[in-house]
Order: structure tokens, then sequence, then C-alpha cells
């Protein structure tokens, strides 16, 4: 069974690349257990699973990708990876109204994304119809409505949500 015939719309962190160098790595070169470049949208072993791919850039303009996200061709779009604050403290703390600045990466921008992604939605429903994945993903990286980055992941101009 298709997801994208269910409406059902996955966006996904691009994840961080290399944890000992703290620097990303690119998902066009990745080649997996079988040798195939399932990531590279150029590749003839182009796999597309359908997922909207998150990488993560700096907070402050201009928007550089940080050194920890992982990127290329596959990243459908950008979000801030940094400097951002939310509810938790540490496992060890008790206190129920604690924050935390030490959230981030791709797992932070991705939670950007999903808040558009769900405002997207949102609009689209109030107006009796649904956004496909297809749909979604124009709008998540329409260059006319978005803002990009100051330089491109990698062969590709990405754009962040707006």
């Amino acid at each position: 069974m298709c997801v994208q015939n269910l409406y059902i719309i996955v966006i996904e962190a691009a994840a961080s690349g290399d944890y000992s160098s703290d620097t990303g790595i690119s998902l066009d070169s990745y080649i997996n257990t079988s040798g195939r470049q399932v990531l590279n949208p150029l590749s003839f072993d182009f796999f597309d699973t359908g997922a909207i791919i998150i990488g993560a850039a700096s907070s402050s303009v201009p928007h550089i990708r940080i050194r920890a996200s992982n990127y290329g061709r596959r990243i459908t779009c950008y979000a801030w990876g940094e400097n951002i604050v939310t509810t938790g403290g540490d496992s060890s703390s008790a206190e129920l109204s604690s924050y935390t600045t030490n959230f981030g990466r791709t797992s932070g921008a991705a939670a950007f994304v999903v808040g558009a992604a769900v405002s997207a939605q949102g609009m689209a429903r109030a107006s009796v119809f649904s956004l496909t994945h297809s749909e979604m993903k124009n709008i998540l990286s329409n260059p006319d409505v978005n803002t990009p980055s100051a330089s491109p992941f990698t062969n590709r101009k990405c754009l962040m949500p707006d």
C-alpha cells in the first residue's frame, strides 16, 4: 500500500552525520550495503520513500547549514537547528517548568517544519480539502514564499518554510 494515497505526510530529520567529528555527510554519496545510492535523486538506484527530509541551518541570518547536518539533493527544505528553547530540562530534573536550550540540529529543524506543515494542512482543511504529499512538498519548497539559505545544501537551492 502506498502511504502517499492515504494523505499521510512524513517529515523526517536528515540526521546528523559523524558524531566524532560533528560533521554532516552527503546523502548523495551514501551507498547502502548492496552498493546502491538509494538517497541520491540523480542515481538510477534512487528510492523515494516519500518523506520530506529536513536539514538544519544556523538561526542567524544569513542561514547556513550547521556542520552536523546531513545534506544533499534529497533534502527538501531546512529550518533552524540551533538556539532552540523548548520545555523539558535534563532527565534528572523533576521540575515541571524547566526549559532547555540544548535541543536542536535536524531534530529541532524538523519540529519547525512540522509546525509549518500542520498550519498549511489546517488552512487547506478549513477550505474542505486535504493537501497531498506532493502538494505539501511543493509548498514547503516553493522559492516564491520561502527563505533561501545563504548557500545551497549541495547542488540545490534549499529553502526554509515561512
